[in-house]
C-alpha cells in the first residue's frame, strides 16, 4: 500500500522591492528613482529641473538625495549599498544631475546605451567631474 505524502509549508518571508522618488513626482524634471531590494540599492536617472519665474536666486533643481546619504553613507557604516545606476537616455531632466550627486556618492557602476554614455560623459567632462 502507498504511503500517503503530505506537503508542509513553512512559513514564508515576504520579500518585497520599495520604490522611492527622489524628484520627479510633481513635475516631468529632476527624474531620480531608488528601488531597493533588502540592503540593496537600484538608482534609475539622475536629472535636474530649472525654476520657474517665482522661484527667484534658484538656479537649478535637483533630487533630494538625503536618503542615500543617511543609508549609503559612509561606506564603512552604510547600512544600505547602491548596487548601480541605470540611465535611461540623455536628457536633462535624466542626467542632467550627474555632476553635482554622483561626488557625493559612494563608487558604483552606472548602466546605459551608448548614446546616453556619451552624453553624460560629456556632461562629466564639462564640470570636471
Amino acid at each position: 500500500m502507498a504511503k500517503a505524502h503530505t506537503q508542509t509549508t513553512e512559513e514564508m518571508q515576504i520579500e518585497t522591492v520599495t520604490f522611492l522618488s527622489l524628484g520627479g513626482e510633481e513635475d516631468v524634471t529632476r527624474n531620480m528613482y531608488v528601488y531597493e531590494y533588502k540592503d540593496q540599492i537600484l538608482l534609475v536617472d539622475c536629472g535636474l529641473g530649472f525654476p520657474d519665474e517665482s522661484m527667484l536666486g534658484v538656479d537649478l533643481l535637483l533630487p533630494v538625495i538625503t536618503y542615500l546619504l543617511q543609508n549609503c553613507m559612509p561606506e564603512g557604516r552604510a547600512t544600505k549599498k547602491i548596487a548601480g545606476m541605470l540611465l535611461t537616455h540623455g536628457h536633462e531632466d535624466h542626467i542632467g544631475g550627474l555632476p553635482y550627486i554622483l561626488p557625493r556618492l559612494p563608487y558604483f557602476p552606472v548602466y546605459r546605451s551608448p548614446l546616453t554614455a556619451a552624453l553624460a560623459n560629456e556632461k562629466l567632462t564639462e564640470f570636471h567631474t
